[in-house]
């Protein structure tokens, strides 16, 4: 699976993405973290014989309110694309990263 929905602004993956890079990631700091909001990605790069570059894209599935909602929160579809490199390397990287810093207690936050 390489999309997940979520509840909270996308600026929060930037920053778990940061987090992950100086923190958890084996080369730490390794990872090039590049974003536009404008267009709502995020790409990760990495270096080296075999480079990895994955782009992360946000989609706004915010469902519509309906006349008893006084409010309705932002949800928003994350999808991860492999854009080049090897595959096997790429979900290894996933699941450190869904084992450290997206974890549901941290998107709660």
């Amino acid at each position: 699976m390489t999309d997940y929905d979520i509840d909270y602004d996308p600026g929060v993956i930037y920053e778990n993405l940061e987090d992950f890079n100086n923190n958890f990631y084996e080369n730490k700091g390794a990872l090039k973290i590049e974003k536009n909001s404008e267009k709502q990605w995020l790409k990760i790069h990495t270096e080296g014989e075999d480079p990895l570059k994955i782009k992360i894209k946000f989609f706004d599935v915010t469902p519509e309110a309906t006349e008893e909602d006084e409010e309705v929160a932002k949800r928003y579809r994350v999808r991860f694309v492999k854009q080049k490199g090897d595959i096997k390397e790429w979900y290894e990287i996933l699941d450190s990263m869904k084992k450290t810093v997206f974890t549901k207690e941290v998107g709660d936050e």
